[in-house]
């Protein structure tokens, strides 16, 4: 699967798939503002959409990848966990 092509739909640099949550929302590290998430997360999405008939698996592949990017960093513990992993201490 060509990841560097649901890169470019994102912005983000090429062979950097898959991102931490963060970089694929387009978000500082640590980010808590759940309006802004959810938000970022809906820009992503309305970015791929377009991208699902011509290339259904890349952008299935995407908006999976967004669902849990939001589950995870606006359910309190959920983030918590995830930013551990990422050495994010908690504000």
């Amino acid at each position: 699967m060509d990841h560097d092509l649901i890169c470019s739909w994102l912005g983000l640099p090429p062979g950097t798939w898959p991102p931490d949550h963060y970089r694929l929302l387009g978000l500082q590290p640590g980010e808590s503002n759940t309006a802004l998430i959810e938000q970022r997360v809906h820009e992503r999405l309305d970015a791929v959409r377009c991208y699902q008939i011509t290339h259904p698996e890349q952008a299935t592949e995407a908006m999976n990848r967004l669902a849990q990017a939001f589950v995870c960093l606006t359910e309190p513990t959920a983030k918590k966990t995830y930013d551990a992993q990422l050495g994010i201490s908690a504000p």
